[in-house]
């Protein structure tokens, strides 16, 4: 078994070394020159989308092209969120990194079942990279499938001209002359270069937060193996000192949560909520691009690309949960029952005791798990059943008590 971080997530690795955000790049003058036009680039489409939606869509009152220039500068906000997070916390990242590095070389010398529990999730975090790799190939290529389908439709029809990657409104300097040959490739690899930056951004840092829980779980169902029957199959000597290891090892398991949860409790907050709005609004222009028959098959990455990025990060969290408690599990069936030594016992309490506290990656506000999700779905149904107290009071005759004792009442039911 040969892992490394580098060569086993070597999809995301490669991202990071692209757009120069990996830890171990030294964040110096030569890397600032390398960002500077990449960005710089990259922030004058967001730049040109900020100007229709504010001098275009908003003044025109046409919400469906405001949605869908809003879409795409969500992927603005994220990706600069993702490059603020890994450039303030690069030292940390790079103690993760050289935490599992050295997780990996110790489990050179594990027991063949030890040695295939940390390579299983290893490769589940390989999956994750590879999963975000479609989604970032599915999220520029059907711009493209879009785009080809629509030259196809002008030829066949015999109507053949200039169709934008991305239809938009410009300044009026580039608006008048967007039918120009020259412009309209700049403009069309602008939008591309946008698109692909956004793709590499977000390969780059997503995946990264799945891959250190999945670790952390791999971890964790290593000392589950190591506490069963722990007092049965050894000595009592042979039995405190495994049981020293297994402290030890738990420690820098909690130290390694609390390096994710310093990372990325930020952002899995931010996303969490983000995903409530731009959800909806991708769904909107879906179903306003059918009513007007056009084709929008291309807002449809939005709607997955927004369910994963919020759902993930709680569905590696609640995992993680659930392997600690199967580790708090493991030490009340250890076989403690036929220990005698005192000192023994209250080292099971100790562990006992921290174990009450759930392994999970926390925000502010609450801990990220499925239950997260869950929640939101119930404050949509509220809002759902909330409908028909609407045609029946009317929105101007209902005060804010009326509201929130009606929202209390369907928590409660």
């Amino acid at each position: 078994m040969d892992l490394n971080f580098d060569k086993m997530y070597i999809l995301t690795v490669f991202a990071m070394r692209i757009n120069r955000s990996h830890p171990l790049i030294a964040k110096d003058t030569k890397w600032f020159l390398q960002l500077l036009p990449m960005y710089g680039i990259f922030s004058i489409m967001f730049a040109l989308l900020i100007n229709c939606i504010i001098h275009y869509d908003l003044k025109a009152k046409d919400f469906s092209s405001t949605c869908r220039n809003g879409c795409l500068c969500v992927l603005y906000f994220i990706s600069t969120l993702s490059y603020y997070v890994m450039l303030v916390h690069q030292t940390t990242l790079k103690t993760i990194i050289n935490t599992m590095n050295e997780d990996y070389a110790q489990a050179l010398k594990f027991k063949a079942d030890e040695q295939k529990v940390v390579l299983d999730y290893a490769k589940k975090g390989l999956y994750v990279c590879r999963q975000w790799l479609a989604m970032s190939i599915m999220g520029v290529g059907l711009f493209f499938v879009k785009n080809v389908l629509l030259y196809t439709y002008n030829y066949y029809v015999d109507d053949m001209k200039l169709v934008p990657l991305h239809d938009m409104t410009y300044p009026r300097i580039i608006e008048e002359k967007r039918d120009d040959i020259i412009v309209y490739a700049s403009l069309y690899a602008l939008t591309v270069y946008y698109g692909v930056f956004a793709a590499i951004m977000y390969m780059s840092f997503v995946p990264l937060g799945p891959v250190f829980m999945l670790h952390c779980c791999g971890q964790l169902e290593l000392i589950v193996m190591r506490l069963e029957n722990l007092f049965i199959k050894y000595t009592h000597e042979e039995a405190n000192e495994k049981l020293k290891d297994i402290i030890r090892h738990l420690q820098n398991i909690y130290g390694f949560v609390k390096n994710i949860e310093k990372c990325f409790t930020g952002f899995y907050e931010l996303t969490l909520k983000a995903t409530t709005i731009t959800l909806p609004i991708a769904v909107y222009e879906i179903i306003e691009s059918c009513h007007r028959r056009e084709l929008r098959m291309e807002f449809l990455v939005f709607i997955f690309g927004a369910m994963i990025i919020s759902s993930s990060p709680c569905y590696y969290s609640h995992l993680l949960m659930e392997k600690g408690e199967q580790v708090r599990l493991a030490v009340y069936c250890s076989g403690w029952e036929v220990v005698q030594s005192r000192a023994a016992r209250s080292t099971l309490m100790v562990i006992l005791v921290r174990a009450l506290q759930p392994i999970a990656i926390r925000t502010m506000f609450r801990t990220i798990c499925l239950d997260a999700l869950t929640d939101v779905r119930a404050f949509e149904s509220i809002v759902r059943s909330f409908q028909p107290y609407e045609r029946d009071v009317g929105i101007d005759n209902a005060s804010n008590d009326d509201l929130y004792s009606y929202c209390i009442m369907e928590i409660k039911l």
